[in-house]
């Protein structure tokens, strides 16, 4: 182990005390980024925070002309380094900015003559939290053990705001929606049963009556469009009855990404129609986990149906299988519309709440339902510039325990 590597595996440890601490938080910033510059010998560093609504706010670092942090506008689309970190959720460094042509180089760095940089993200329990970034005005290589060590920072950092965000009451908020659900699904349910049994009745003197109209030559179009709206208030009613009494699940262990594969198969012809691409990414194929498939298809369609709501004009919708992470399979939904509205987006999931014009507001709630019956989340945020992202995540199957029964004389 070289000197440099011994030094900072003991910054890590003191930041990782403070972290896990009530060390002031302003603080803990400051000397994250004054460490970065000294121990990977780089002229600035940077902590970029992703907030729910998808805006960017550069939250701390060292090195940069004052004024820049807390007021300065960061950019972070996909074309740009740190929005493929975001978006990919792994660490990037490029040795010379002058010569990769992958990416657009922001206006901050290009003012400030950085040629290098290693960023890295700061993942949370439920979405991206932001990017860790060290940068140099000399090209250079970093290694790997410094993008190591880089991402350690970036976990305690991470760490320490989800340990802050846990102690605002979010316990509290889910013990009083878990109430509220269940209070809507009792009016719910009554509600879908009292006009079930009459819309019945009517579908079935309409369908009569069509039946005979088409059979004696006669027009017929007013009484099919009456039928047409009927069906759709009964898939209304559905949804009110699955969510008041969701089916009792069949769970059975399997691969999360054929499941996948026949959402996208489903809305392969709105898709076409619409001029949205699809795409999806399975980093880890065989990954599996003890789901009823049924309601995981209900619940990734909800999500797909909901992206392509969100992109009229067109677009790219991507489906991400990534590798496991904390034991749990984590599925990213991405879209590139207008993302969720600032007003819409703190209870997008709270029922009743939808900024469709003909939304019932129940598809989310019920999403949600579905993934924390399975022991997992589903949580919803914007992406920086264009679109949102929502992830699913699921508890892995555990491994298979091999039979030594036989060996058992």
């Amino acid at each position: 182990m070289t000197p440099d590597s011994h030094t900072r595996m003991e910054v890590a440890a003191e930041i990782g005390r403070w972290a896990v601490t009530d060390y002031d938080f302003e603080s803990l910033l400051a000397q994250m980024a004054e460490a970065i510059c000294e121990h990977l010998h780089v002229e600035f560093s940077s902590f970029l925070q992703l907030m729910p609504d998808g805006n960017v706010v550069f939250q701390a670092g060292a090195g940069w002309k004052e004024g820049i942090i807390g007021r300065a506008t960061i950019e972070m689309g996909s074309e740009t380094a740190a929005g493929y970190v975001i978006r990919t959720l792994t660490p990037l460094a490029i040795s010379d900015l002058r010569s990769d042509d992958r990416f657009v180089v922001s206006p901050l760095l290009h003012e400030h003559g950085v040629v290098s940089t290693l960023t890295v993200p700061l993942l949370g329990q439920d979405r991206p939290l932001g990017v860790l970034g060290a940068h140099s005005c000399q090209p250079r290589l970093f290694t790997s053990e410094e993008t190591a060590w880089l991402q350690v920072i970036a976990s305690f950092l991470s760490a320490r705001i989800e340990r802050s965000r846990l102690s605002q009451g979010e316990s509290n908020e889910k013990m009083l929606r878990a109430e509220q659900m269940m209070a809507i699904g009792q009016v719910a349910a009554g509600v879908a049963h009292e006009l079930r049994n009459p819309l019945t009745s009517i579908k079935g003197l309409i369908q009569v009556n069509l039946r005979e109209l088409v059979a004696r030559g006669l027009p017929a179009d007013d009484l099919a469009i009456i039928e047409h709206e009927i069906r759709r208030m009964e898939m209304t009613l559905q949804t009110f009855l699955d969510f008041a009494r969701p089916p009792q699940p069949d769970r059975r262990r399997q691969e999360i990404g054929p499941i996948v594969g026949r959402v996208l198969a489903l809305v392969g012809g709105r898709s076409r129609k619409q001029h949205v691409e699809l795409k999806f990414q399975q980093h880890e194929p065989t990954a599996q986990a003890e789901i009823d498939a049924d309601q995981i298809q209900q619940l990734l369609l909800n999500l797909v149906l909901n992206a392509l709501d969100a992109m009229p004009q067109g677009g790219a919708l991507e489906v991400e299988l990534s590798p496991p992470r904390d034991g749990h399979l984590e599925v990213y939904v991405r879209d590139t519309g207008h993302g969720i509205a600032p007003q819409i987006l703190p209870k997008v999931f709270e029922t009743f709440v939808s900024s469709k014009e003909t939304g019932v507001g129940l598809g989310l709630p019920l999403s949600r339902r579905i993934a924390e019956e399975h022991g997992g989340a589903l949580t919803a945020y914007n992406l920086p510039l264009e679109g949102a992202c929502f992830l699913l995540r699921l508890p892995v199957a555990p491994s298979e325990r091999p039979d030594h029964t036989a060996d058992c004389r």
